[in-house]
């Protein structure tokens, strides 16, 4: 009989145990993903994105309080994904805006920051601006974040809501998402082109953009 109830109770208890380790990385089975459990950690929406240094294919620094008073569009790259995620991404960037009235487009500014540090240079940048065909205009910004380590990038990106990972390769694994901030420099939604149609964030974007 006492074996059998060992039997019984070992296996139960290390269901619980399982259970209570997945409850705990999944924030209380909110997230199931590194991705959406960054997102989660970076709090509720709106909520302030934070101002740091950016520098640009031409090479000038700005900071992104620099930007406030407009409505921004901001993503993360870097320029040697091996997946056509990035390219997708500032593809969709692109195309967003496209889809916008002139009305809109005056108040957008659109951020497509490579987090690649170490070897994401002005130059590069635009290299890569004119192989992937990148628009050239006043409001398409093209840079990457001026910090010196992948430390700093890592907590800064925590912060936003950007997963990121750095392979033994070199690459990264990273979210990929679409970050809106409102001209009070507040996160006010967060588009993942991945799983919704370009159509219904520009609808998104065009409802702040008018008011």
């Amino acid at each position: 009989m006492g074996g059998t109830i060992k039997k019984i109770l070992l296996p139960l208890a290390l269901l619980l145990l399982w259970a209570g380790v997945i409850y705990a990385w999944t924030d209380g089975l909110k997230a199931f993903t590194f991705y959406s459990l960054t997102l989660l950690k970076a709090g509720p929406l709106p909520r302030p994105f934070p101002n740091f240094p950016i520098k640009t294919s031409k090479g000038k620094i700005f900071y992104t309080k620099d930007f406030k008073g407009n409505y921004l569009l901001v993503s993360f790259f870097y320029t040697e994904c091996r997946t056509s995620v990035c390219h997708l991404l500032t593809s969709d960037m692109e195309q967003i805006y496209e889809k916008l009235k002139p009305l809109h487009q005056k108040k957008l500014i659109l951020l497509n920051l490579s987090f690649n540090v170490k070897q994401d240079t002005p130059e590069l940048l635009s290299a890569y601006q004119e192989e992937m065909g990148i628009v050239n205009h006043k409001r398409l910004i093209l840079g990457v974040l001026d910090l010196s380590n992948f430390k700093e990038v890592h907590e800064l990106l925590k912060k936003i809501g950007i997963w990121v990972y750095r392979l033994p390769d070199g690459s990264y694994n990273h979210s990929a998402i679409l970050i809106f901030v409102n001209p009070e420099g507040r996160v006010i939604a967060i588009f993942n082109p991945g799983l919704q149609s370009i159509d219904s964030i520009v609808q998104t974007l065009k409802t702040d953009l008018v008011s």
